[in-house]
């Protein structure tokens, strides 16, 4: 079953980054973190007992793999105030337009950004995980993402974000999301409930 579940998510990332995952690996004993990935893998726990968190979790795993291994740079380009640990980013990397709108430097905020700037409590950690719940959120909670970004000038920034580099300047249509923005940001976008439309997906693919 997870097979599909799987499959189904894989195929409503952006078309140009769906070959980024080369690695990918359910682990069905308890793991320490419920997911991790890098440029081309991904490991999961599959003990998560929720379908819907599984893909969820799935989903922000790949924000990282787009993230890392899709949206790159040149080293022609030079380097950016960006980096992961010793790895440059470059300054033509993409992903500099989404972390330049609340980060100096891959750990440190920019002093004018505000919890509320983040689509989670997680996702003001550090840029890659303001990014990956990004765009988790972009994906399966859409409808609140949007709302947000009418009254918040970052969040309105990172919305463009996915709908134009990513989405072709569309919404994706897989995901209903079923949470409230009631002036606090959730902690972590992968806990929020939503309804799943795997239908929705292959009417894209065709």
């Amino acid at each position: 079953a997870h097979k599909l579940l799987f499959n189904e998510a894989l195929h409503v990332l952006p078309g140009q980054c769906q070959n980024t995952l080369q690695n990918f690996y359910v682990k069905y004993e308890k793991q320490e973190s419920r997911g991790l990935a890098g440029k081309s893998v991904m490991i999961l726990d599959g003990t998560v007992e929720k379908d819907d968190e599984l893909r969820a979790l799935f989903i922000h795993e790949s924000g990282h793999n787009i993230d890392l291994g899709c949206l790159t740079g040149t080293k022609e380009s030079g380097k950016s105030a960006f980096s992961d640990s010793d790895e440059p980013i470059y300054n033509d990397d993409p992903s500099l337009q989404y972390y330049t709108i609340s980060w100096l430097t891959s750990g440190v905020q920019k002093s004018n950004a505000r919890p509320e700037d983040f689509v989670s409590g997680y996702a003001s950690y550090d840029i890659w995980e303001d990014f990956s719940e990004g765009f988790a959120y972009f994906v399966l909670q859409n409808e609140a993402f949007a709302a947000r970004a009418e009254t918040n000038a970052a969040l309105a920034k990172k919305y463009a974000f996915f709908r134009d580099v990513l989405f072709n300047g569309e919404a994706p249509q897989v995901a209903t999301g079923l949470s409230q923005y009631k002036g606090k940001a959730p902690w972590d976008v992968t806990k929020l409930a939503y309804t799943w439309h795997p239908e929705m997906h292959v009417a894209i693919q065709e």
